[in-house]
């Protein structure tokens, strides 16, 4: 399936749909005047109908179409209607406080409220299908950049046996080395790179300095016997790696001013920034090498090495930047912020469409620094799970800015419904969360809501609300 041709073509057919819609109401409501006409002789829109036949256009028109054209055929049908109880009734209808008469006006009304109903409900869910097919978009077309990377890793894994086919490692070594760098996590594949330094450059001391604005600063080490050996921070005018920041291998000897330097040789690691520009990420410093090693191939072969650990490093970037896109968030089964983002526009937009009101709770645990590191994933799951229980299925949880917040989207819900959700979540908490807690921990809840109407019509107005944290459970 082609799923941009599938999000363009439902963009360019609006218009026709629209023209459609009208056809088709025009066409129905046309159909059964005729039908009533032909069976009454002196009537064209069964004025006395309670269980009415233009319940079926309004119906099909608001289903197929969504809330906008549900309206319009609604109203239509009501106008229609409203004219044939004039014509039938002309005493009922002498003034304009006729209209108000729930008597004889239930049944046009009713056509219009249904068809804005059903048209909403069709709408929300084509909506839902919207974001699902961009989100597809966004995913299939980052996984193709990612086996385009693949690729090129793949080619760089043949260069990189080619250049190395003269070193004392062998080419099954190389291939095992090769396979632990293989990864899409930064974190797992900076040692694994050192571990190929040693094994091909037959360093004895090596580390991944990271490039910051102020200095290098150590990320990774491999052979060091203690952490103090060699400097855990270098300037940026450290001759070696002031080299390697204009991209070049280098070695202490190509460098004059290098006499004492703590690095022996270095070799770039190339990522990409918030901009898209590759630039110098950080740097593979030899920190001792035997002499006898320091030589032509050696450097060929950390050549090599930079060049596939830059590769390695650019998949490991894009996917978590496919993995951010992803509005699932994997620790709690909730959804991330940004998604939280999205979806609090939408329903604010249908707030400013149909004066359906809005609220955002956000949920700030409080002294979860108390929890043991290795236990909060556990205890976040606990609570996520003890929100989405108590919480409708039109409503959304999700992660918010920092890891001891959850953010509560929830439509259709006032002020006064959202401190009565509040008190119910803070009364599970302690009941359920809380069990097997010790009290020493003093863990609670706090909360903050942000309402439509109330805290103001914007998504900053309701977010400053709500992270006030003002609401007494």
């Amino acid at each position: 399936m082609d799923i941009t041709a599938v999000l363009d073509d439902r963009k360019t057919l609006a218009t026709r749909r629209r023209l459609d819609a009208l056809l088709e109401i025009i066409a129905g409501y046309a159909v059964l005047c005729v039908v009533s006409w032909t069976l009454t002789f002196d009537h064209f829109a069964w004025p006395d109908a309670q269980l009415h036949p233009f319940f079926l256009v309004t119906l099909f028109i608001a289903a197929r179409y969504g809330t906008a054209d549900g309206t319009i055929a609604g109203v239509i049908g009501a106008g229609i209607l409203i004219a044939a109880k004039a014509m039938a009734h002309p005493n009922a209808f002498q003034s304009a406080g006729a209209l108000l008469n729930l008597e004889l006006m239930t049944v046009p009304y009713l056509l219009i409220v249904l068809g804005t109903i059903i048209g909403e409900i069709r709408q929300v869910a084509e909506d839902e299908i919207m974001v699902l097919l961009e989100r597809l978009h966004m995913l299939k077309r980052d996984v193709d950049a990612l086996s385009t990377e693949t690729r090129v890793v793949r080619d760089y894994n043949e260069d990189l046996q080619e250049r190395i086919a003269s070193s004392t490692g062998t080419t099954g070594a190389f291939y095992e080395a090769a396979a632990s760098v293989q990864r899409l996590n930064e974190e797992e594949a900076l040692p694994a790179i050192l571990e190929m330094v040693q094994r091909f450059v037959g360093a004895e001391k090596s580390a991944v300095y990271i490039r910051g604005v102020d200095g290098w600063e150590m990320r990774h080490d491999r052979g060091l016997v203690r952490p103090d050996e060699f400097p855990r921070h270098l300037s940026l005018g450290q001759p070696v790696l002031s080299k390697v920041a204009e991209g070049e291998v280098v070695t202490v000897l190509d460098v004059p001013d290098a006499t004492g330097s703590d690095v022996v040789m270095a070799a770039p690691l190339f990522a990409e920034d918030q901009t898209g520009q590759r630039r110098v990420h950080a740097a593979i410093a030899v920190l001792a090498l035997p002499l006898s090693s320091l030589n032509a191939g050696t450097v060929r072969n950390l050549t090599g090495i930079s060049e596939w650990g830059s590769q390695v490093l650019g998949s490991a970037q894009r996917f978590e930047r496919v993995r951010e896109r992803d509005p699932a968030d994997e620790q709690t089964g909730t959804y991330r912020y940004g998604y939280a983002v999205r979806r609090l526009d939408e329903e604010l937009g249908r707030w400013r469409r149909y004066n359906m009101p809005t609220s955002l709770l956000i949920v700030k645990i409080v002294n979860l620094d108390r929890v043991p590191r290795g236990k909060q994933p556990v205890f976040l799951r606990r609570v996520a799970r003890m929100l989405l229980r108590n919480l409708r299925a039109v409503d959304l949880v999700t992660r918010w800015k920092t890891p001891d917040s959850f953010g509560l989207v929830l439509p259709a819900t006032r002020g006064d419904g959202s401190r009565l959700l509040a008190s119910r979540l803070l009364a599970q908490f302690q009941q359920d969360v809380l069990q097997d807690v010790p009290k020493a921990a003093e863990l609670s809840l706090r909360f903050g809501i942000g309402t439509t109407g109330d805290h103001g019509d914007s998504r900053e107005e309701l977010t400053l609300a709500a992270e006030r944290f003002e609401l007494n459970a």
